[in-house]
């Protein structure tokens, strides 16, 4: 990969990104209380897995590695952060398509970040809920946390995804210096969307 290939970057990211909360999405369809929401969030991970089929029709055996690794990070957040009600499925997925969406516009990448992610209704009938709200933070920080842990796998594997995101050298400390500022730009914007919410960060 090109070291400033940041468009590419991003692609191969969403298309990791993208398999992942197609899971998360079913995930939440089982936890959902009614039959209206479990359908809804059925209905997004079909969507999710179409969008990830059209992106993997241009994936080469040589990005295909990137985006596995990227997935086995991805897969281990997963695990690590399995939601046991229906909220916190809805901050998970939530959480996720905010720090792609943002991870675009640090970037500077060709690919638009689009419009503004909102929060879902789940997330904000917490708002008058105080121990709801307290669950949901305490989870949100364990999200953050483990989001933070699989980032840093990444980037300390893959200088080159790392540099083409950046557009630093492979390897150099300038790289070093950049990974490490881009990651605790996603962090704190994690952390402003979780106090959005009413929830603490």
């Amino acid at each position: 990969m090109n070291a400033h290939s940041s468009g590419e970057a991003i692609r191969l990211l969403r298309l990791a990104g993208g398999l992942g909360l197609t899971e998360f999405w079913a995930e939440g369809a089982g936890l959902a209380e009614g039959t209206t929401d479990a359908v809804r969030w059925a209905r997004a991970a079909a969507v999710s897995a179409q969008q990830c089929a059209e992106l993997a029709e241009a994936v080469s055996p040589e990005q295909e590695s990137r985006v596995s690794s990227v997935r086995r990070a991805i897969h281990g957040f997963g695990q690590n952060t399995r939601p046991s009600s229906f909220g916190e499925a809805a901050l998970r997925v939530w959480l996720m398509r905010r720090a792609g969406q943002r991870l675009v516009q640090l970037t500077h990448s060709d690919a638009s970040g689009g419009a503004d992610v909102e929060a879902p209704e789940e997330l904000e009938q917490a708002r008058g809920d105080e121990a709801a709200g307290a669950r949901l933070g305490l989870y949100g920080r364990r999200v953050i946390g483990e989001a933070t842990a699989q980032a840093q796998r990444v980037a300390s594997h893959d200088s080159d995804l790392m540099a083409a995101l950046t557009g630093a050298e492979p390897g150099s400390s300038a790289e070093l210096a950049s990974s490490t500022q881009l990651l605790a730009q996603l962090v704190e914007g994690c952390a402003q969307d979780m106090i959005s919410l009413g929830l603490q960060a």
